[in-house]
């Protein structure tokens, strides 16, 4: 039992390795004149059609001296509580436009992120200054939390580190970081990709997987090309490196307020092994599982998913 499980970990470890090698030998071959078609390359980076009540504002920090940019989409009034989302890699505030309705509890904000950052490290903790930074700047005490996918690793670093501010904690599409040791040996290759490989490289790289998974005329996933870009590759790197060092288990166990995860049946990028985690190492949280949704289902299925937010909170308020 213990060498059956032993030499599947090898195997896994050499599966994992060769798509790395494999992905850096093709890398190699993407020509320098690449650079020059990146800047005439045009990314889309607004919604087509409505924005269902968002606006996009911006609001200075005095304290940092940083610009913080993010949507926002007004509450029942101006004293309903505050509903904070943090997006994941690909995406940006945006992915929430789908979730309004939960405008009739709370006041929401989706946070952008930014590309680049003087403030970043490779640490989760340089998200969670900028969250600290923003929310101090618009004197919001306590809120609402929802991460999805990597920002689901940032909503579990932030509710772990504020247990009084943070009143309940939705993750969404995502998993407890480098909880396993695949998880581990994942993020390292991933490192080996995303670091070693200079720009327009990890450009070309990143425009060539979205092309793939947007193709196709029933793809359902097409809808998303509103709101997907190649974004900096220095964010790339800082993502990559955060999560390297990341321990998600020792921030999971410290969360004490109420917590439910989401799981699409359909997730291509999360394994249902992997958001099982968050059970694991939150056992008093709920985890559902959303019939047929992706990893992009906060956008593709926004309004089921406020409805399950609406009645987890329920009673909260």
């Amino acid at each position: 039992m213990v060498q059956d499980m032993l030499e599947l970990d090898f195997m896994k470890t050499v599966t994992l390795r060769l798509i790395g090698t494999t992905i850096n030998f093709a890398l190699n071959f993407v020509p320098e004149t690449y650079k020059e078609m990146i800047d005439k390359t045009a990314p889309v980076s607004s919604v087509q059609g409505s924005t269902n009540g968002w606006v996009r504002k911006e609001v200075y920090s005095a304290e940092s001296g940083f610009t913080h940019h993010y949507h926002y989409h007004p509450g029942p009034d101006k004293n309903a509580p505050v509903f904070l989302f943090l997006h994941g890699l690909a995406f940006d505030g945006k992915n929430f436009y789908n979730v309004s309705s939960l405008a009739q509890k709370w006041q929401l904000i989706a946070y952008d992120f930014p590309e680049t950052s003087k403030i970043y490290r490779g640490d989760m903790n340089d998200f969670k200054f900028l969250i600290d930074d923003f929310l101090d700047t618009l004197k919001i005490d306590s809120l609402f939390l929802c991460g999805v996918s990597f920002g689901g690793g940032i909503a579990t670093r932030f509710a772990a580190s504020h247990a009084r501010r943070v009143r309940a904690l939705v993750l969404v599409s995502t998993f407890i970081m480098n909880s396993s040791k695949l998880d581990r040996i994942k993020s390292r290759e991933m490192a080996r990709i995303i670091l070693k490989n200079p720009d327009y490289k990890l450009h070309w790289l990143i425009e060539r997987i979205y092309r793939l998974s947007f193709s196709g005329s029933n793809n359902p996933m097409r809808e998303l090309r509103g709101i997907v870009k190649v974004k900096d590759p220095k964010w790339y790197r800082q993502v990559v490196r955060a999560i390297t060092t990341c321990e998600g288990p020792e921030d999971a166990v410290q969360i004490k307020c109420p917590v439910m995860s989401l799981y699409g049946s359909k997730d291509k990028t999360v394994s249902l092994k992997s958001a099982r985690s968050i059970p694991k190492f939150i056992p008093h949280s709920s985890f559902e599982i959303i019939e047929n949704g992706t990893h992009a289902m906060m956008y593709l299925q926004g309004e089921e998913l406020a409805a399950r937010i609406i009645a987890f909170c329920k009673g909260l308020l």
